[in-house]
């Protein structure tokens, strides 16, 4: 998500930076941005919401699939195991 943002938030800055430098009369460099980086795919394509996608669809749910199915065999379906387990031990030092 971060990638995201971030990246559409660069794009923004960029068109600014073209309007600008094209008030200051810097043709050349605000057609040199406008024109190679404004707007401009990240991947051949593909702007950072479609990379993002992809990667959700093709990565990262799987992963999340595989994990769940691992931990529902071996560990009962129970999340975070070693959490609990400091959990159990911090308890078990207390005074009653």
């Amino acid at each position: 998500m971060a990638f995201h943002q971030m990246t559409g938030g660069a794009d923004r800055m960029l068109a600014e930076a073209a309007r600008l430098l094209r008030e200051a009369d810097h043709q050349e460099q605000a057609n040199l941005v406008e024109h190679r980086l404004v707007g401009r795919d990240i991947l051949p394509g593909m702007w950072a919401d479609q990379i993002v996608e992809a990667y959700d669809d093709t990565y990262y749910r799987v992963l999340t699939q595989a994990e769940e199915h691992v931990r529902r065999e071996l560990a009962a379906g129970r999340r975070h195991l070693w959490e609990a387990e400091m959990q159990r031990a911090a308890r078990s030092r207390r005074r009653p």
